[in-house]
């Protein structure tokens, strides 16, 4: 239709609702009235319907394509758009009209009061600063759907009061202010990021929510001031810009929240400024993304038990586990179970972390076989060997406990493990209705052949002893013999240099004191050497020093047996040839003689 009064120039950025009111300023009315005269619906005005932004540009003589962009359109229940950009009901600031006062003075300075505008970016409820002059936006009415019902009457009483002449906080803008009022007049920018991929008013709500926690960790809390909240949408803004951004930002606020403790959650995590929010927002479809994100770092970091209610859906599948988690599924004492799992390798923990999560895939399937456990007398029976036997198998740790107590006979086994064990000893075994010449069983083995069990059990698991055999009927340790002379050659070191002082002893016939005081004053040097058998560190005297003490010196037993005398002719026979003994009696008190003074 064609306008009635002198067309009136819109002003950047506005919106039609605020354009409406400046048209129906100029004539004195009220925008209720002025809506009537014009035959145009209010509420079609304030819910910024295409049809009356057009007819409203028309009535003022103003192009309707800049208002359309520039105005906040109803669509449904609680949400809006806006230049394409949805938006809701909390996006929008409807009960508090804010605005830069230095831009309204130089409209007023320049014009009539319905000169004065408003910019649609004051009405998002997360823009507080004006990018053009760097300052605070101040209050300028209050009341409902302010921002859309007389919008120049609130401002007039406003530049006509005591507040006008208080100065506004100066303030730059923030970097997501700047965000949102580009991608509100021009869609999502480049420097957006990931960020472009929320929808706007997610993205409003997300963003002080992160900042707030990586600001503040797990004790984070509401900001209050202005500042405050421009200062965590910043931070939100710049961590989650950057691609996978989220993750990176979760990551950091779950590292700072100090040790893993046990049964703790997200909530304990992330922290519950944070994790409530995400909580009240699963009923919001726009938030699935976020939520989505959210709950997949969480089962992949955090241990929860089956059946917990994560973000609005039920955990079906732990990625980790806790030792907590993992009891629910064992049934085990939580203290026993924490020292099988760090003594397996499966738990690994620090003063700074706590215990780190664990793998759920690799601690259950361990879990899996603890279905059914044995204790000590169960597994002698199954395996058919003796308490000493066994003892053996638990120091090699050919068998290991599930968990274990201060006592052996608590110790308890799992079936599948032991079962494991025989399994591979019997494949190796080739049955025979009799005994082989030159086999033993396993009672035998260890001193017939003077061997470990364990080296020779070993050595049959590892396929390097082929002389293994089982009766039909025994199809248990106590079956299986095993060769002599093999079990010699794959266990037994290199012999000794030496012999070690008790053999010695016994081939010298000497007291231990003589023998150690003969060592000490270095007549018979010792050396270092590992045992064929047990491979332990012994010391031996070294042949080649026995043979040179023997070629030196003789002992008296010895020199009797050699010119057939008794002990006491022996000595009359010494006497009467005045031989003195080797050594002097005060260092060494023993009847040892050198062989040059004999008269032989």
């Amino acid at each position: 239709m064609a306008y009635r009064l002198t067309p009136l120039p819109t002003a950047a950025d506005e919106p039609a609702q605020a354009y409406a009111c400046r048209l129906a300023r100029r004539i004195n009315l009220p925008l209720r009235f002025f809506c009537t005269d014009i035959g145009i619906p209010r509420q079609e005005v304030i819910k910024g319907s295409t049809d009356a932004v057009h007819r409203i540009a028309d009535y003022g003589g103003a192009d309707p394509a800049p208002l359309l962009a520039a105005t906040v359109q109803h669509t449904e229940g609680r949400l809006y758009t806006l230049n394409g950009q949805d938006l809701v009901r909390d996006s929008l600031r409807r009960t508090r009209l804010r605005g830069c006062v230095i831009c309204m003075k130089e409209q007023l300075t320049h014009g009539a009061v319905w000169d004065v505008s408003i910019r649609t970016s004051w009405c998002l409820a997360s823009v507080y600063t004006c990018p053009i002059h760097e300052v605070g936006l101040v209050d300028i009415g209050t009341g409902k759907d302010a921002m859309f019902h007389e919008w120049s009457l609130l401002m007039e009483d406003f530049l006509s009061s005591d507040a006008e002449g208080l100065p506004p906080p100066e303030r730059a803008p923030g970097k997501f202010e700047l965000y949102l009022m580009e991608r509100a007049m021009h869609g999502p920018p480049e420097s957006g990021g990931e960020v472009n991929d929320l929808p706007m008013h997610v993205a409003m709500r997300v963003m002080p929510f992160i900042g707030q926690t990586l600001l503040h960790g797990t004790n984070a809390h509401e900001p209050v001031t202005d500042d405050e909240i421009i200062k965590a949408c910043d931070t939100g803004f710049r961590a989650l810009v950057a691609r996978g951004g989220l993750e990176q930002s979760l990551a950091e606020i779950d590292a700072g929240a100090g040790p893993r403790m046990s049964q703790q959650g997200p909530q304990h995590r992330l922290g519950k400024h944070l994790f409530s929010f995400l909580t009240n927002a699963v009923s919001q479809e726009a938030y699935q993304p976020v939520l989505d994100r959210v709950r997949t770092f969480v089962l992949d970091t955090i241990p929860l038990d089956r059946g917990t209610m994560l973000l609005g859906r039920p955990v079906d599948t732990c990625r980790v586990h806790s030792v907590a988690t993992l009891t629910a599924v064992t049934g085990m004492h939580p203290t026993t179970l924490r020292r099988y799992l760090r003594e397996n390798g499966f738990l690994k923990s620090d003063a700074q972390n706590g215990d780190m999560p664990m793998p759920a895939a690799a601690v259950e399937a361990w879990a899996a076989s603890l279905t059914e456990v044995v204790g000590q007398k169960a597994v002698e029976e199954l395996l058919g060997c003796s308490r000493s036997h066994f003892n053996t198998l638990l120091k090699a740790r050919l068998i290991q406990p599930n968990y274990a107590s201060r006592s052996s006979r608590k110790y308890r086994f799992g079936r599948t493990g032991l079962e494991a064990l025989l399994a591979r000893l019997l494949e190796a075994a080739t049955p025979t209705p009799a005994t082989p010449e030159g086999f033993v069983g396993l009672d035998r083995i260890g001193k017939r052949a003077n061997a470990s069990i364990a080296a020779v059990l070993k050595a049959v698991i590892a396929g390097e002893m082929s002389g293994v055999t089982c009766r039909p009927g025994n199809r248990r340790l106590d079956g299986l013999e095993f060769s002599v002379q093999e079990a010699k050659a794959l266990t037994r070191g290199e012999p000794l240099p030496g012999l070690p002082a008790n053999e010695l002893l016994a081939y010298w016939k000497m007291d231990y004191a003589v023998l150690r005081d003969l060592i000490g004053a270095g007549y018979l040097p010792t050396q270092e050497a590992r045992h064929p058998i047990h491979k332990g560190m012994i010391k031996v005297i070294p042949y080649e020093a026995i043979e040179q003490f023997e070629r030196t010196y003789v002992l008296a037993w010895e020199l009797a047996e050699s010119l057939n005398l008794t002990r006491a002719e022996l000595r009359r026979w010494l006497a009467d040839r005045h031989v003195p003994r080797a050594f002097d009696p005060s260092s060494i008190d023993a009847a040892i003689y050198r062989r040059s003074d004999l008269p032989l």
